[in-house]
């Protein structure tokens, strides 16, 4: 049970991290479109 809350956990970081990365690329491209 706690490895696999660990694990969830762990993967939900890696998502946010990953969307945030997505966003910065997206606004930069939108910046450098502009």
């Amino acid at each position: 049970m706690v490895i696999e809350l660990m694990v969830i956990e762990l993967l939900v970081i890696g998502l946010l991290s990953c969307w945030n990365c997505f966003e910065l690329l997206v606004i930069k491209l939108l910046v450098n479109g502009v």
